[in-house]
């Protein structure tokens, strides 16, 4: 019973009754909180003692007066008298909910009666960005496992999952006036194998897309479930997919025009021709987007451009010299600025990766600090609102250990231990996990990969602040990778990976983390010159 992940503070009184939850307890609630009810498995016509959900304004002011989130905060008090589960708002409910179901036994069956240990359970998240984001272009996966994903977030009190829909190997949503997007951009007929010189791209179609009508339904699942859906179409780089359907929009006068999705993983030198046509294209992906998703931010990639093409296009020149462009480098800020204000007048703020910090970022833009506190640290000196996913502590393909049986040894080790040292710069929204899934082709892969590191993630950014000590998380996460095993999830056992879960001869690139921070470092040196150059104006 004081097994709860996150942890949440809890005063327990082990000589008191306990409470029993049979499958026909009653829950009393008003039509506003049926999603908790349903969370909870609905309510039953037993009578006698029963659970009930209520409102309490006051939860959410005091939560705020200490710094939380306070639509989110909750009070959970069980007595064998009965349960009442008090929330600022119906999610601050939901979390009470999700609380009083870790409190069973893990291993009870579904309608078994259970035990509740008498106490008080209560608390509020420290940052209102808790998140997760998951590839879905590299490797597809269908509405079902999304679904399950969006549970298990839900379980751990999680709130954001950022769908990355589009990359070079993949397009994989509708935008009406571009049908080849799904004919042509969602199937490839190839896949990389493996990861460094080693590597190889072995022949095997894979395929897959969400209709409109799928992501409208997932939009609003997981909303019943306290969790919003966050899109992200990749623009102008990562593009490939979309170039092999519609290769007017690249940079025609160089290269060999795209034959289909890339086989391939890593930085692809293809990008959108900074043209009108472009831009339009841009545009009806960002409005096809606003349609469906709810969220106040709308995705539109930003990262890992280069300026290759536009360096060596005699018609990228020849645009740039009609638009003022100085350099190649000024093309990628042309586009971030055009999608931005196309974002901003549909209502919404576009969310972008760190690297647009090395153009001017206009106004209703929220970064995606991928690159260290370097990143982080650039946007917060500017202004713009950050949410913190370091590589080195939640890109959660990165292997969990040294061990040569560790699959797929891509990036540094990144063992539990790390991914609970996560700290959230201060005046940051919040903090998300990045599940890259270019070596995660099933969903017992992504399994392997989130699971339990993610959960070590969702207690940091529910606490904020410093770690607790990890031994104080050790103690507790024995009953919760119970929870997981009861949800059929293939997590990772704590002494390595299981011989069913290695992957013997898929070559990987071993790397250590300080060679992983010298990479980053040479990734932020534009980033750190131009801030620099700023400053030096600011003087003057």
């Amino acid at each position: 019973h004081r097994a709860t992940v996150p942890a949440i503070a809890a005063h327990v009184d082990a000589a008191a009754a306990r409470f029993a939850w049979r499958p026909d307890t009653p829950i009393d609630a008003v039509p506003e909180l049926s999603a908790s009810v349903d969370w909870l498995g609905g309510g039953g016509q037993g009578t006698g003692q029963g659970i009930r959900l209520t409102l309490d304004d006051a939860l959410g002011a005091a939560a705020a007066r200490a710094g939380r989130v306070g639509d989110e905060a909750f009070r959970v008090t069980v007595s064998a008298d009965g349960v009442e589960i008090r929330g600022a708002s119906p999610l601050g409910v939901f979390r009470g909910a999700t609380v009083l179901r870790q409190l069973r036994d893990p291993d009870a069956p579904a309608q078994a009666e259970v035990l509740l240990p008498a106490g008080v359970w209560e608390g509020a998240p420290a940052y209102g960005w808790r998140g997760v984001m998951l590839d879905v272009a590299r490797h597809f996966r269908p509405v079902d496992d999304v679904r399950r994903l969006i549970d298990l977030l839900a379980l751990h009190h999680l709130n954001i999952l950022q769908l990355h829909l589009t990359d070079d190997q993949g397009w994989r949503f509708e935008v009406p006036g571009y049908p080849r997007l799904t004919e042509v951009s969602a199937r490839r007929e190839a896949t990389q194998r493996g990861h460094g010189p080693e590597a190889t791209v072995e022949p095997g179609v894979h395929e897959g897309f969400y209709t409109t009508d799928e992501l409208r339904d997932l939009v609003r699942y997981a909303a019943e479930r306290g969790v919003t859906l966050v899109p992200e179409v990749e623009l102008p780089g990562h593009i490939q997919a979309a170039l092999a359907a519609y290769p007017e929009l690249g940079n025609t006068d160089v290269g060999v025009p795209a034959s289909g999705p890339w086989e391939r993983f890593g930085v692809n030198a293809r990008t959108l021709a900074p043209t009108e046509a472009s831009l339009a294209f841009g545009r009806a992906a960002i409005d096809a987007l606003c349609d469906v998703f709810d969220a106040e931010w709308i995705g539109i990639g930003g990262d890992e451009v280069p300026v290759t093409e536009w360096a060596q296009s005699e018609a990228a020149a020849e645009r740039m010299r009609a638009l003022g462009l100085a350099t190649p480098h000024d093309v990628q800020p042309w586009f971030t600025a055009h999608f931005v204000a196309h974002v901003r007048a549909r209502g919404r703020t576009a969310l972008a990766w760190d690297e647009v910090l090395e153009g001017e970022v206009p106004e209703g833009v929220r970064i995606l600090a991928w690159r260290g506190p370097v990143a982080m640290r650039e946007a917060l000196s500017r202004g713009i609102p950050v949410v913190a996913c370091p590589d080195l502590e939640v890109y959660l393909d990165y292997p969990q250990s040294e061990s040569p049986e560790e699959p797929i040894r891509v990036g540094p080790p990144l063992p539990l231990a790390r991914a609970y040292s996560l700290r959230i710069e201060d005046r940051a929204v919040g903090g998300q996990a990045n599940v890259w899934s270019e070596h995660l082709p099933s969903r017992d892969r992504v399994d392997f990969a989130m699971f339990p590191r993610l959960a070590a993630i969702a207690e940091r950014l529910w606490e904020g602040g410093e770690p607790r000590p990890f031994a104080d998380f050790m103690r507790r996460l024995p009953t919760h990778l119970r929870r997981l095993a009861a949800a059929g999830v293939r997590y990772r056992p704590l002494d390595g990976p299981s011989p069913d879960q290695r992957r013997p001869g898929v070559p990987g690139k071993p790397l250590t983390v300080e060679a992983r921070e010298a990479i980053v470092a040479g990734l932020v040196e534009r980033l750190l010159d131009g801030s620099a150059a700023r400053a030096r104006a600011a003087r003057k």
